[in-house]
Order: C-alpha cells, then sequence, then structure tokens
C-alpha cells in the first residue's frame, strides 16, 4: 500500500541503498502545496499578484502547527499571508478561497487603524511569535506563497527501506 505525502525535501542522507524514512529531514505541507517568499518586499496586492502569477496565492494558514511551520522557516520579519478584507471594513477571507477556520491575532487586533487596515501579517516587528496584525495595504513587506508542489510517494520496501517515487 502506498502512502502518499507532499514534501518538501530539504535535505536527504542516503547510501546506494536508498533513503529511509529517518534519512529525510522533510517540511510537509498541506496536499499539492509547496511554500516560497515573493521575489522581494511588495504590497499586498503585488505580493497576491505575483503568487497567483507563480500558480497559487499568498498562504492559508489553516493551524496552529502550519502558523508554527511558516513562523520557523520565515519568521524574523514582517510577512505577508494570504488573509485580507476584500472591502474596507468587511470580513477577512483567504484568498485562496478557503474558509477561515484558524486565526493567530495579538491581543487588540485586528484594530483597522485609521480605517486602512485590511490586509495582514504574520512576525509584525513587535509579534516576534507568529501573531498576526492587520495592516496598510501599502506596507511592503516579503509574502509567502502557497504554490503547487510535485506529489512525493513512498513505499515500504521489504528490508525496511523506502521506494521513493516523485510525480503526479
Amino acid at each position: 500500500m502506498a502512502i502518499h505525502y507532499n514534501l518538501s525535501v530539504a535535505s536527504v542522507t542516503s547510501d546506494r541503498r536508498g533513503f529511509t524514512l529517518s534519512d529525510l529531514n522533510i517540511i510537509v505541507t498541506p496536499p499539492g502545496s509547496a511554500l516560497s517568499l515573493t521575489s522581494a518586499p511588495l504590497t499586498w496586492a503585488q505580493a497576491e499578484a505575483e503568487a497567483v502569477a507563480a500558480g497559487g496565492h499568498l498562504v492559508t494558514i489553516r493551524s496552529e502547527a502550519e502558523n508554527q511551520a511558516i513562523l520557523d522557516r520565515f519568521g524574523g520579519d514582517t510577512i505577508w499571508i494570504g488573509l485580507r478584507r476584500s472591502y474596507p471594513g468587511g470580513p477577512f477571507e483567504w484568498s485562496s478561497g478557503e474558509p477561515v477556520t484558524y486565526t493567530n491575532w495579538f491581543q487588540g487586533q485586528p484594530d483597522n487603524y485609521l480605517g486602512i487596515e485590511d490586509s495582514v501579517a504574520m512576525s509584525w516587528v513587535t509579534h516576534p511569535d507568529g501573531q498576526w496584525n492587520d495592516l496598510p495595504n501599502s506596507g511592503q513587506f516579503y509574502g509567502v506563497i502557497e504554490g503547487s508542489n510535485p506529489e512525493i510517494t513512498y513505499t515500504n520496501a521489504p528490508d525496511g527501506w523506502f521506494n521513493i517515487v516523485t510525480g503526479k
């Protein structure tokens, strides 16, 4: 029976026989996705446009574990995520169209300060623990792109090693 995962392989240790699961340093992302940063600091709209051009959207965060993984990988600076109001004062929505099932707002956020904060960022300067803040659309930060990723399939081989096959 094959086990299907979507993985980003950060590093691999192997010998001539193949890989063991413990040899893989992997980052597990949602099915069919891979994460990267925009090419430069951009406004939220520019970052989303770059993400769409790359075949994805700014990242949708579905759980505390995903939030932490993104913080661990890209934290330290303010980064755009895919949450935004589509019109001033409206509800927050993911650019991917997925329902909002998880949030990680900093205390007192969102506050729509001066009525111009419709885009959401993680790791805002005063929130280094991965909490979110609504910010003006004109801010320029890197965005986290969630794009397509080839499927990697591996199966247990009789000798305890894994056979890895890539492709969709």
